[in-house]
This record gives structure tokens, sequence and C-alpha cells, in this order.
């Protein structure tokens, strides 16, 4: 009995970049989820300056009463 599979070639490549964009997606999204979401506003949130609009920040943008 013969076992070997036979496939076309453009159906392994197929395959393999199924394969490897499966694999970019699933570490992005693992990625994503173990982000705390402190470090994901202080990451996406991102001023034009520079600057992070964490508590930090912005706290000494705070009008004072006279």
């Amino acid at each position: 009995m013969d076992r070997t599979i036979k496939l076309d070639k453009h159906t392994i490549e197929a395959w393999g970049l199924w394969w490897a964009h499966w694999q970019a997606t699933t570490k992005e999204r693992l990625r994503k989820h173990g982000m705390s979401p402190k470090a994901y506003v202080d990451k996406h949130l991102v001023g034009s300056e520079g600057e992070s609009f964490s508590r930090d920040a912005t706290g000494s943008l705070a009008l004072r009463p006279k």
C-alpha cells in the first residue's frame, strides 16, 4: 500500500502562506491580549509632540482655580 500524499506545488505554497499569516496574526492577537490597558493607551494614544496621555502627562495641564 502506497502511503505518499501527492499535492500540486501551488497547493503546498498556498498552505505555507496561510500558515505564515496565521502565525503572525495569532502572535499579534496574543500580544495585544496580554498588554495592560495602561500600556495599550500609552502606546496607541500618543500626542503630536510624542507625549502620552497618561495621568502623569495630563496632571500638569489641569486648570487651577484663582
